[in-house]
């Protein structure tokens, strides 16, 4: 897995360096945002990043990032944005109960033990329902982007997000059962053959400086 994806497609000033996008200052809007007072006061301060699990498909490899209220405050990327190249849609979910042997299936209700929300945060997650469906609102296409496959272009990573979360609402909001698997970092889940969404049992804090560029 780690020589199916790279770095080869990030800019040179991105290959050793990762980020979190808050706003893409390229498209329309980019002056406005960085005229904000509440951008300007947060320039060059150091924030935790809260990485809540990863998502793998064919063309991405990304972080899932569960931002706090203050950095949503700073966060200002299109969580609606159409996906230009959609991944095929091959196997759906079973709209089904029963349980199939050879797949451990979780409540999906948030609990200790397989919350993957910190402590600090968890008040805001829970009011909007279940572990397996952790960011449906603002911010829900946080991500940092860790590699991608030959020739694709690491705006995919939050493409694929956004899909991940699609397929989250729907296993939500209906009786599909997904397949879950124990791993030793957390829950792995399959929503389609080639979409793959682990969800840690503990997150991981980052350090990270918000700054207008790197």
């Amino acid at each position: 897995m780690l020589g199916f994806y790279t770095r080869d497609e990030c800019l040179p000033s991105n290959k050793t360096m990762v980020h979190c996008t808050m706003k893409f200052c390229g498209k329309d809007g980019g002056a406005t945002y960085l005229k904000q007072p509440v951008v300007q006061n947060r320039l060059g301060q150091v924030f935790p990043i809260t990485v809540i699990g990863l998502v793998f498909t064919p063309r991405t490899l990304g972080a899932r990032v569960f931002l706090s209220e203050q950095e949503l405050e700073i966060y200002n990327q299109d969580d609606s944005e159409s996906n230009p190249n959609p991944l095929p849609k091959r196997r759906k979910a079973k709209s089904t109960k029963k349980r199939d042997s050879k797949m451990k299936l979780m409540d999906d209700r948030p609990t200790e033990s397989n919350s993957t929300i910190p402590e600090g945060l968890k008040s805001r997650a829970l009011t909007v329902g279940k572990s397996f469906f952790p960011i449906p609102g603002h911010g829900r296409r946080a991500h940092i982007t860790l590699g991608t496959s030959d020739g694709v272009p690491p705006v995919t990573t939050g493409f694929d997000l956004l899909e991940v979360v699609q397929r989250e609402k729907e296993a939500f909001q209906s009786s599909l059962v997904v397949p879950t698997f124990d791993t030793a970092f957390g829950k792995l889940r399959n929503y389609e053959d080639d979409l793959w969404v682990l969800y840690f049992d503990r997150a991981w804090e980052i350090d990270s400086i918000f700054t207008g560029s790197y």
